[in-house]
């Protein structure tokens, strides 16, 4: 687990311009190792996000580098910026983000179309089909969301997130919109896939979970504070 697979130098962002400018991030620097289980923390509105939707390649920092498996995103272009992400990490969103229209199983066939895999579309429904047995949803694979819990549809939003076999899975407050019950069901399905070697980097408020995480990072003031 010493490898770094993610690092992040003197990273900045800034929204707005003039008097309306918002330093959303002050020069945060940080370093997460590959296979490992970490954990970004700290109050509302100071910056978590913000640094997620960065690792992720979602947004562009102000200032710095934010290297993902030795290549500097910061500098790639916006189509191979996406690729990247396509191939190397699979983001799990706090508000699910499944498209209403499509079953459960075609939400994690489609974004297999943006990945490195050229598999055809027997290979691919068969993928699927196997991203939600791991979550346990095998039965729900002709489901809409509006006909699955919270916790069903967060499941199937990490199976989609898993759909191109990425090594790295963010979470962005994974378990922010669910009861007690299907968060634990949510979080017993982000360990397995953790234990299967998956670098898991988790936003959360959730004191328990952060526990058990390798690394805690906390973010205060839009800075990053101790780490362990």
């Amino acid at each position: 687990m010493s490898d770094i697979i993610i690092r992040t130098e003197n990273v900045e962002k800034i929204y707005g311009k003039g008097s309306v400018k918002t330093h959303a991030l002050k020069g945060v620097s940080l370093e997460i190792p590959k296979g490992s289980f970490s954990c970004i923390i700290g109050p509302s509105g100071h910056g978590k996000s913000t640094l997620m939707n960065l690792l992720g390649g979602l947004d562009r920092p102000t200032k710095g580098s934010i290297i993902v498996d030795g290549t500097d995103i910061t500098k790639l272009s916006g189509s191979a910026l996406a690729q990247m992400r396509a191939e190397k990490i699979g983001f799990v969103f706090q508000f699910f983000n499944l498209l209403a229209n499509l079953t459960a199983l075609e939400n994690v066939e489609i974004a297999m179309m943006f990945g490195r895999s050229a598999s055809g579309r027997n290979e691919q429904r068969q993928k699927a089909k196997e991203l939600l047995q791991l979550v346990g949803l095998p039965q729900k694979a002709n489901a809409k969301p509006n006909e699955l819990s919270g916790g069903q549809q967060q499941r199937v939003a990490i199976a989609r997130a898993l759909a191109n076999d990425t090594d790295i899975l963010l979470l962005d407050e994974p378990t922010g919109n669910l009861d007690s019950q299907a968060e634990g069901e949510v979080l017993e399905h982000i360990f397995k896939i953790h234990k299967s070697g998956k670098t898991v980097v988790i936003v959360t408020h959730n004191n328990e979970l952060a526990k058990k995480a390798d690394i805690l990072f906390e973010v205060r003031d839009g800075k990053l504070g101790g780490t362990n």
